[in-house]
């Protein structure tokens, strides 16, 4: 299996994987808590972000998988994006990415360009043949994103019990296919 790299960089925007530092925790615990209601419109994930402890006990355990980065603007903290779920095998080999940033970066092609960027490892690595996105049916937002790139939307899932749904209830269901990607 290939290894995802550390850090990838895209002009202005640099994804970063996250060291198991309590400073890192610091900044990703005050970016949900400052954001909490505007990230829990959409996701579940926020309300069990409850200090920089609970944070640097994620961090620990998504430095085993090295499936998450941190999204950095010029040099500023973002948001992140990362495989929700990746399966490399013969059987299976599709992958599902998810991303959120702060407000301030909102409708400005930041989460766009790093889903964007995962994406590309993902075909790259030759061992993927679909990548999905499962996004809030109330999130036009990130309907834009997932359109804006190319995907396909394949159906709503309808009151779907979702770990990243929180305000509708129904899920909408994006893919795009290895022989749809242009790089």
């Amino acid at each position: 299996m290939k290894e995802f790299p550390e850090i990838i960089k895209d002009g202005d925007i640099e994804l970063r994987r996250p060291a198991a530092t309590f400073d890192n925790a610091r900044m990703t615990f005050d970016a949900v808590d400052s954001n909490r209601e505007y990230l829990g419109g959409f996701l579940a994930w926020p309300k069990h972000v409850v200090s920089p402890e609970s944070q640097f006990e994620w961090l620990m355990k998504i430095n085993e998988t090295k499936d998450h980065w941190l999204v950095y603007v010029d040099g500023k903290f973002a948001g992140a994006v990362s495989f929700v779920h990746m399966h490399r095998t013969p059987e299976k080999r599709w992958a599902e990415i998810g991303a959120w940033t702060g407000p301030e970066f909102a409708g400005k092609g930041v989460a766009t360009r790093a889903v964007k960027m995962l994406e590309d490892m993902a075909f790259e690595t030759g061992e993927i043949e679909r990548v999905q996105l499962v996004i809030d049916d109330l999130n036009i937002g990130s309907w834009r994103i997932a359109e804006k790139l190319g995907y396909t939307l394949e159906g709503i899932l309808r009151n779907y019990i979702y770990g990243g749904t929180k305000a509708s209830g129904d899920m909408r269901m994006y893919s795009k296919l290895k022989s749809e990607w242009k790089k």
